[in-house]
Parts: C-alpha cells; structure tokens; sequence
C-alpha cells in the first residue's frame, strides 16, 4: 500500500509540472481509483468540445472492501444486515458508462453503474432470523452452504474538476459523485443443486431477493471522491 502512495504522489507532481493540456484531445485513456469504491480504468471519447462519454471497469477489494460497507451503514441500515452482505463485498467487479458536460476547467455528468458481486459462504443462520425465513426445506443447516450473486443497478451525479490544464500527454483530475441503488439482482445457489430447481426452493430464493432488493434500495447510496489520471491519445 505504502508503495501505491508513493507512486500517486509522483505521478501527481509530474502532472503538475508539466506542460498539458489541449481542447482539441479527443481520445483519452484514464487509470484512478474511486473512495472508497474501487480501482478502475477507463477510455473516454469527446467528439465535440463540451460533451463526452466514458466506459470505466474497476475492481472492488481490500482496503475498500471493509470502508464501502461502514458507508452503507452510515446511511442508517443495522449491523446484522451488513453481516449478511459482508462477504459479497470482499470481492467484485464494476462497469460504469458516464455521459459529462465539459466546461472551462469543470465537468458534470450522470453515471450508469452495474456493481457484480458474489458471496461463496453466505451465512444461513444469519438469513434465517434476520428476514425470518425457514430453510428446513433445503435439509440439515448446519453443512448447507450457500452462494450469492448480486448484480446491484446503481445512477449518480458527478463533478469534476481538470487540474493544471496545459501541453503536456498527461494530467489529473479530481471528481466528487454519489449514487443510489435503483435495482438489484440477488440470485442464491446451495450445495444441494438438485433441491434449487423445486418449486419450495425457487420461491424461499424470489422471496430473500425481494427482501434484498428493497433493503439495497434504502440504504445503498455510495458517494465516492475520485482521483484520475488522464493519458491524452
């Protein structure tokens, strides 16, 4: 970690003294991280001067695995719901599309995010008192192991900022945004696959996404402070 700082500070002092930026730049390459969400890349294609669009990938992991989860509880959701999710966010994968508006030194924009998560050891006991579900019909508890996957549909608002604009192949950026869940997908597996198709079964699984879907939907508001690097192509 130590190291990853290092090389943020150096990249940000040779950003700032070098010579930057055109208008004119078209076609950008973008690496940076979004706190305390995720590692990401991105492209970004600005055909006319003040409008642009960018597709981003981005990882979730350590440190922000723990972080995104005290912001979600911060937002007023109890400790025993984040038991339960706790360990569909040590791990996932993020896909964002962001239409901006570009002006002077500023931008804002929308943004698109598709949040894919997946959880190997779900906790069965913590499933069963919290939303108060029966897991008798999938046999004995105590060796039955669960799998989620949760695809979470999240919107934001987005503001950046360019920082020392000028000649150079390179810059940085600062950005602020925050967005809000507006649909979930929660699909579960057991290590009994051939009790997941019966029709008991399907419907306990609907029931839990369902419970999932609209505990998401209060609480999962992510705001995040970006830092961006910006290759000029």
């Amino acid at each position: 970690m130590k190291n990853f700082v290092y090389i943020v500070i150096l990249l940000i002092i040779y950003t700032l003294s070098s010579k930057g930026y055109s208008q004119n730049n078209k076609h950008f390459l973008k690496t940076g991280i979004d706190f305390p969400l995720q590692y990401k890349i991105g492209y970004e294609f600005k055909p006319v001067r003040n409008f642009s669009a960018e597709l981003q990938v981005g990882l979730l992991t350590k440190p922000y695995d723990d972080i995104i989860l005290e912001v979600i509880e911060g937002f007023g959701t109890d400790e025993e719901f984040i038991e339960i999710i706790n360990e569909s966010f040590k791990f996932g994968g993020i896909f964002t599309i962001q239409p901006k508006f570009h002006f002077r030194k500023n931008y804002t924009g929308i943004y698109g995010q598709l949040i894919c998560l997946n959880a190997s050891n779900t906790s069965v006991a913590l499933l069963s008192s919290y939303f108060n579900k029966d897991f008798s019909i999938l046999g004995d508890r105590q060796s039955l192991g669960l799998t989620l996957q949760t695809n979470l549909y999240q919107i934001g608002l987005l503001y950046g900022r360019y920082l020392q604009l000028n000649n150079s192949d390179f810059s940085l950026a600062l950005e602020f945004g925050v967005s809000m869940n507006i649909n979930s997908k929660n699909s579960f597996s057991s290590s009994r696959p051939y009790l997941d198709q019966t029709k008991p079964v399907r419907q306990l699984y609907s029931e839990l996404d369902d419970e999932l879907s609209t505990l998401y939907k209060q609480y999962a508001f992510i705001p995040t402070v970006n830092f961006v690097f910006i290759y000029y192509l």
